[in-house]
């Protein structure tokens, strides 16, 4: 995860040039929107991190620098704030036990837990989505036609309004400020070797790493519009933010201002990873709108201001892009990544595997593990809900949100298992209003329809089998399900040395007990919270059991801490041999002399280092390409010795190269 975006959020710091993504050795990274990378950066520099070449892992003034935790955090604050707004819609709706329990339900599922512990772009896309749906959540909850009363709240001896629109207004600005500030920047301030005015300019190559083999030369390119400098693109986007305003300052009722809310809200997951941001909110506006006919003018009306909003706050940065490189940025970003994506395969890893529609139900059951069998009642809801949505139309939007998210991602050509993420939160909000219905009052004590708890109890023991046994060929016999949540490899080898079987047993057969007893009024109560207790259980084994002891095996963190004790007295970068996982980039500060694809280059590169004395290098690659590595060198006099074990790190090693 942080070898991918934190790498390039490195060399935003390392470049000083936030605004155009620069990726290691590839060159301008133009697979994704920047959101996630601009969060990364930013801890960077809170958290001093010393970005600079080959000093990542080297220490720096503050104790708090580690750099997994400056890339990992703001997705995991992010979590935590879009599953609290998503849980206070809910709450608003059926009550503080709904929300509670929702809370609780999404916060322990499998995908939720682990994704909110890497620093991929599907967490701004679902936490930005989830707080979105829980101020469209408030928006159908305030049934107040007028205006309301003028309201004040001091803060810091001041008075201010604080009626939802404020918050709206003010949310507005605060996101958009940094990015006008970011365009400015551009034209005007302190650069080495310019004026404190000066005109924009874009240059290649990464920080402090010039001339090293494989790396991208450092080259001052033609900017592909001059004349739309960045400061005035600044200016003109303050211009029409200034009548956006004007709007949403007329959004004076509770239910318009969270409409307002939830546009601006889903511009972050936008500018994260795309269109999915506000597609599913687009289409609950639009259900809402046949729903409520009465209120379809109004709604649809607030709903327009907060697309002008999100439009303002997200199309800035994509404008300067243009702007800035050209068609280039237009064609890879938006032709191929996005639009590509859904119309053909791209990069995706399912070999063999069927991608039809059961392949997300496959991966939705063990990102809901290990509330998955409380998904059948959920999705079923309490009794028809043609008849009830007048006093149900949160549950009816939460429907639209997961079929319509769960829609998209099986249509897409492209398909990973991460990519089901969207459809994980409003099932989880939908089985914390179930769980908060059972055994209150005469009407619900009912048995919840037994047929759909005996069916979640049998997918749960499926899912879980899954998890312990696998199939034939899969790698871990299924224990790696959990990781391939995130992952994008899912032929990776598994470590000898970790058994999880056990303990996913023991959760699998915990889940689907309590899950069956649900169907019981006498112990329906006992195990909810039986169900609630393993789920607790399940996300601390998850994420300091289970991530813990992968994680050196899937990540090279533990390499680059050898290779800077090893070479404490020198400067040397390191070899990558055959490697283009990223993270060796980012360990290293990327300083590295990366021999890819054409390995006859690693010859050469060690007899120009024998010449200038360097007689011990240190290199980093896959354990099965040790053997290749001896094979290039031949009867060059270099002899290799590995430093590291399978036992440290199942898929790569360090070597030391000695001269003879």
């Amino acid at each position: 995860d942080s070898r991918y975006y934190g790498e390039v959020a490195r060399e935003m710091v390392a470049r000083r040039d936030p605004l155009s993504p620069f990726w290691a050795n590839e060159g301008f990274f133009r697979t994704k929107p920047v959101m996630e990378m601009w969060l990364q950066a930013a801890f960077f520099r809170a958290t001093e991190v010393d970005c600079a070449s080959g000093n990542m892992l080297r220490g720096s003034a503050s104790a708090a620098a580690a750099p997994e935790w400056a890339a990992r955090a703001p997705n995991a604050a992010l979590a935590i704030v879009g599953g609290v707004m998503l849980a206070a819609g809910v709450a608003r709706a059926y009550g503080r036990r709904a929300g509670f329990f929702a809370q609780v339900t999404l916060a322990t599922t499998a995908h939720y837990a682990l994704l909110g512990h890497q620093s991929t772009t599907d967490m701004p896309l679902v936490a930005s989505i989830s707080a979105s749906f829980g101020a469209l959540s408030a928006a159908i909850t305030s049934t107040s036609s007028s205006a309301p009363a003028p309201r004040t709240v001091r803060l810091f001896g001041v008075e201010l309004p604080a009626a939802p629109r404020t918050a709206l207004m003010v949310l507005f600005v605060a996101l958009l400020v940094p990015e006008l500030a970011l365009l400015v920047s551009r034209n005007v301030g302190f650069e080495p070797g310019l004026a404190l005015v000066h005109a924009d300019r874009v240059v290649s190559g990464s920080a402090g790493n010039e001339g090293l083999l494989g790396q991208v030369p450092h080259l001052v390119t033609r900017v592909a519009y001059p004349r739309a400098a960045p400061a005035l693109q600044a200016l003109a986007w303050a211009g029409l933010a200034g009548v956006v305003l004007v709007w949403l300052r007329g959004l004076e009722r509770p239910r318009e201002a969270w409409v307002g809310l939830a546009f601006v809200v889903a511009s972050f997951g936008t500018l994260a990873k795309g269109p999915a941001g506000f597609v599913f909110l687009v289409l609950a506006v639009l259900v809402l709108a046949v729903v409520e006919r009465k209120a379809a003018p109004a709604l649809l009306g607030a709903a327009f201001v907060g697309a002008a909003a999100l439009a303002v706050l997200v199309l800035p940065w994509f404008c300067a892009m243009h702007l800035r490189h050209g068609r280039a940025f237009t064609d890879e970003l938006v032709m191929r990544h996005m639009i590509g994506r859904t119309l053909e395969h791209l990069h995706d890893t399912n070999q063999g595997e069927d991608t039809s529609a059961r392949y997300y139900l496959w991966q939705l059951g063990y990102g809901l593990f290990p509330w998955v069998g409380m998904a059948p009642l959920a999705l079923s809801g309490p009794g028809s809900l043609v008849r009830s949505w007048r006093r149900d139309a949160v549950r009816l939007v939460l429907l639209v949100w997961a079929f319509a998210a769960f829609t998209l991602v099986t249509v897409m050509k492209t398909k990973f298992h991460h990519y089901v993420f969207p459809v994980v939160p409003p099932v989880a909000a939908l089985v914390g209003i179930e769980l908060s219905r059972l055994g209150r009052g005469p009407a619900e004590r009912a048995a919840p329809r037994t047929w759909f708890v005996v069916l979640g109890a049998a997918i749960t023991l499926g899912v879980g089998l899954d998890l312990v046994a696998g199939s034939p060929g899969i790698p871990g016999r299924g224990q790696a399900r959990l990781l391939h949540l995130f992952t994008y490899l899912y032929t990776r080898s598994w470590p000898e040395t970790l058994d999880f079987r056990a303990p996913l047993a023991l959760f699998s057969a915990l889940a689907a007990l309590s899950t069956l007893a649900v169907a019981w009024e006498k112990v329906r109560r006992v195990a909810a919270l039986v169900l609630i207790g393993t789920s607790l259980a399940f996300s601390v084994f998850v994420l300091d059991v289970y991530l813990v002891r992968t994680a050196p095996h899937w990540g090279q963190r533990g390499l680059f801490v050898r290779a800077n004790a090893e070479d404490a007295e020198r400067d040397e970068p390191v070899i990558a041999f055959q490697m283009n996982w990223k993270g060796e980039n980012f360990y290293a500060g990327n300083r590295l002399a990366i021999v890819l694809n054409e390995s006859a280059r690693l010859a050469p590169y060690l007899e120009g280092r024998r010449k200038v004395g360097r007689t011990e290098l240190l290199a980093v690659c896959e354990h099965g390409r040790v053997s290749e590595m001896r094979a290039v060198l031949g009867a060059a006099p270099w002899d290799i010795v590995p430093l590291t074990t399978p036992a440290e790190n199942d898929k790569f090693v360090l070597v030391r190269l000695r001269a003879r």
